[in-house]
């Protein structure tokens, strides 16, 4: 039990809740939506309420039935082993997926500094050297990615939250308008088109009801937090992306490495677009040291249970799992290589899209299993139903290439699973043994 002294009220557990969520996404997010426009904004309309959905059955579960593993405990408590099983995979998976666009941003806002980063081979080897470095400051262990993280919070968020409030004194209506549809898209189109990268932004919403066991009052505190960070990290997505586009055309934030740089540049100047891209840069670094950490950790818990490979399990005499982290980071390098694009902000867009598709049925399942508790009231288990119809919602606006690749790695779970769950031969044994001295049963002819 946390002392008294050392608890948390809402004020503090509503930033906590805001700065897991603000992360990294959003420093490249414009350039992934700019191809369709400032019509893409609309995407935030389905977006944001799915988000709350989901923080309100996030806040719920964790306040009711507090489980180590998060959405994957949830999914095997309510619908057994398999789907545990099949939801950590794929959740764990997603993350490292995500990790990957964290590096990307981290090098493309680097590449401000260092244009050489620029080409595609330079951009491959500084984002192969960003994961690594990731993956060793992980090694030496949690205490580090502690304290990186709580360095960078802050300077990463000052810069983003100003240009969502002050860079409408620069907006541009005319500029605005001529960004609205430069594709000549559907409205239908361009929210699709940007809906599964928007809804990535909020993935994270889980982990705001970890801070229960230091709330103040956490029946009450918790749930409130959670939607405040959420509508507080909405208003920050939704300002911060819809005044870049009345700054600057749209292609230019399209072919940016770094488009909130190019926004600040075209209004302030060189100085405080720089300013704007280091502070990007350091934040994004250390969003990707405390992701590279939750992605070991997911896989740990998973594999205490049985349900992961026992290789995420080891740790070394410190508690760092050092195998796990490294099976990661070769898989992140793979991923990296597999996903080029003509630039940065597509390869973003792409993991990013990948990543939503994988990390969402841990959160359908999640939800499904609060609208399935006999024990809770009729409205939280509607809104646990109206939170899977949303999550839904948003796995059927993805790139269809994506799914079909997200659908194949969730079907593939399947033998995964019976693989798993092969006996070994000491295990026939055992089973043998216990058959043969079973009393008998009655046989009908």
């Amino acid at each position: 039990m946390t002392a008294a002294r050392q608890r948390i009220g809402l004020f503090q557990a509503t930033m906590l809740v805001a700065g897991n969520m603000i992360g990294s996404g959003v420093f490249l997010m414009p350039a992934s939506m700019a191809p369709r426009g400032g019509m893409s904004l609309l995407g935030w309309l389905v977006a944001v309420p799915a988000a709350l959905l989901l923080a309100l059955v996030f806040a719920r579960l964790a306040t009711r039935r507090p489980m180590d593993g998060g959405p994957y405990a949830w999914a095997r408590q309510a619908f057994g082993d398999y789907t545990g099983f099949s939801c950590n995979a794929l959740y764990w998976l997603g993350n490292v997926v995500g990790n990957v666009a964290i590096a990307v941003s981290v090098v493309g806002y680097a590449s401000v500094f260092l244009s050489a980063l620029v080409g595609p081979r330079a951009a491959i080897v500084a984002t192969l050297a960003t994961i690594w470095l990731a993956i060793a400051a992980n090694i030496a262990g949690p205490r580090l990615i502690g304290a990186v993280e709580s360095a960078t919070t802050l300077l990463g968020l000052v810069p983003i939250i100003g240009i969502a409030i002050l860079g409408w004194w620069w907006f541009q209506p005319g500029q605005f308008a001529a960004n609205w549809n430069p594709a000549g898209a559907s409205p239908l189109a361009a929210v699709s088109g940007s809906l599964t990268i928007m809804f990535w932004a909020f993935t994270g919403v889980e982990s705001a009801a970890v801070a229960t066991g230091v709330v103040i009052d956490p029946a009450r505190n918790v749930a409130r937090a959670t939607l405040l960070g959420v509508a507080l990290a909405a208003c920050v997505y939704v300002g911060s992306t819809a005044v870049v586009f009345g700054l600057v055309p749209a292609q230019r934030l399209a072919d940016s490495p770094a488009p909130f740089e190019t926004a600040i540049a075209a209004v302030l100047g060189a100085g405080p677009a720089l300013v704007m891209a280091f502070c990007a840069m350091v934040k994004a670094a250390g969003a990707l040291g405390g992701w590279v950490l939750l992605t070991a950790e997911s896989g740990r818990a998973a594999a205490n249970d049985g349900l992961f490979a026992r290789i995420f399990a080891r740790v070394d005499r410190r508690g760092v799992p050092v195998a796990g982290l490294i099976v990661t980071g070769v898989l992140m390098s793979g991923m990296q290589l597999a996903s080029l694009a003509p630039s940065l902000g597509g390869i973003f867009g792409r993991l990013v899209s990948m990543s939503t598709l994988l990390i969402i049925p841990a959160y359908l399942f999640s939800a499904v299993a609060l609208s399935l508790d006999a024990a809770e009231r009729r409205t939280m288990r509607a809104l646990g139903l109206l939170a899977a119809i949303a999550v839904i919602g948003v796995a059927a606006a993805a790139n269809l290439s994506d799914a079909l690749i997200a659908l194949v790695l969730v079907l593939a779970t399947a033998p995964l699973f019976a693989f798993r769950r092969i006996p070994t031969a000491a295990t026939r044994s055992e089973t043998i043994a216990n058959r043969s001295t079973a009393a008998p049963t009655d046989v009908r002819v």
